[in-house]
């Protein structure tokens, strides 16, 4: 089959950089690896791909648009994306995004039936992984889920209407993964728990070699001997250790040693109470400006990555961030997650005692170490996902995994 027999559509929730930055609901992050691999998966095909969109926003009174209309947006690199319109309301929702995107899709495996068609859905929400199953049954194409993580939380109580809606959301999404015709999944846990007998490809993110050019000093710490920067980025959650750290940095009471914290997050109280309380910490809140955080990551001694065992949650997902830290050239002390493949291991300082004692040790080891072992250490870790984890090889083995199937 060759590349111009070949049509390939991808369903998920992307759009513009700046479109995202200023929802609440998008991840820029998420977004952001959406776009690159957009464009990767094109260059790769040698075509470019059509794209449907559903718009992140809110539910209707958290955002106030109720109606989001249907458009056309730019997403960059010559790549135009459809957005899929919907009723902006709690049940309504979900059922006119399914048969908006089920519209769009028939439409466009129609129009290609002379020619393979495979349809490419980002994570399994309900309201796009059945169209895109539906839609290929109906017309023989093929069916990929690019599962980043199950998009759900494996803590809910279950408890209310809400919770009936949560347990048949959970048992939609992870049943749906045993009917496509291959999966794509950041960990191996997600395809050996759910669907263990369908074609999969582990495959944890990518890198953009560019990014780790945003700054001249990358690689060069910005404190001198005598003061240590910790430093984490992200949502301020249980899941991601905030309330470890924090605790953890009660136990460095010596005065050289700084806590930068950036993000917002359920937790973001305690972060700003206790910044009040000890002055070495500095919150910086939310940065919309992702250089700028990419910037003070590469005048820290350490970068802190901090996704903990007991949440059941951190087996099905890998931390995007730890891919980022890395690129910045900084060394990374890490938990060992087990969405963290081992071949990271190598590369990160490894926290084997999750306790706030056991971290603190950790910190203390890992900046006592003489700068110049420190930014050794930190380079071996940029060389290393650049080599591997750049999205032209991964995008490359997302498109030749597409193709076996």
């Amino acid at each position: 089959m060759t590349n111009t027999q070949r049509a390939i559509a991808f369903l998920g929730a992307v759009v513009p950089q700046d479109m995202c930055i200023q929802s609440p609901a998008c991840s820029a992050g998420t977004n952001k690896d959406m776009l690159r691999l957009i464009r990767a998966l094109g260059e790769a095909s040698g075509s470019t791909l059509t794209v449907f969109s559903v718009q992140p926003v809110g539910v209707y009174p958290t955002s106030r648009k109720i109606l989001v209309r249907p458009g056309r947006v730019d997403l960059g690199h010559g790549i135009s994306c459809q957005l899929v319109p919907f009723v902006n309301v709690l049940f309504l929702k979900q059922l006119t995004i399914l048969f908006g995107a089920l519209f769009y899709l028939l439409a466009w495996s129609w129009r290609r039936r002379d020619r393979q068609c495979d349809v490419l859905v980002h994570n399994v929400y309900p309201s796009m992984s059945l169209p895109v199953l539906l839609t290929t049954k109906l017309l023989g194409s093929k069916s990929v889920a690019l599962v980043t993580d199950l998009p759900h939380d494996l803590c809910f109580d279950f408890r209310g209407w809400r919770g009936m809606l949560q347990r048949l959301n959970l048992f939609v999404e992870t049943h749906a993964l045993a009917h496509f015709s291959g999966i794509i999944t950041y960990t191996r846990f997600i395809g050996e728990d759910f669907s263990p007998y369908r074609p999969m490809l582990v495959m944890e993110g990518g890198v953009d070699p560019g990014d780790a050019n945003l700054a001249p000093e990358a690689g060069t710490a910005d404190a001198s001997q005598s003061e240590r920067i910790l430093l984490f980025s992200g949502t301020l959650s249980t899941i991601n250790g905030i309330e470890l750290l924090l605790a953890s940095f009660r136990h460095l009471p010596e005065a050289g040693y700084r806590l930068w914290i950036f993000g917002r997050g359920p937790l973001e109280s305690l972060v700003r109470e206790t910044a009040m309380e000890d002055e070495r910490i500095v919150f910086f809140g939310f940065v919309p400006t992702q250089e700028e955080v990419l910037r003070r990551q590469r005048k820290a001694t350490v970068l802190i990555n901090l996704r903990l065992h007991d949440h059941l949650i951190n087996r099905y997902t890998f931390p995007g961030k730890l891919r980022e830290y890395m690129l910045s050239a900084r060394p990374v002390i890490s938990t060992a997650a087990p969405g963290i493949p081992k071949e990271y291991h190598d590369y990160v300082y490894i926290l084997e005692n999750e306790t706030p004692d056991g971290l603190a040790r950790l910190l203390r080891e890992g900046c006592s170490k003489p700068p110049a072992e420190l930014d050794q250490f930190g380079r071996r870790g940029c060389e290393f996902v650049l080599r591997n984890k750049n999205w032209t090889v991964q995008t490359q083995r997302i498109y030749e995994f597409i193709r076996s199937l």
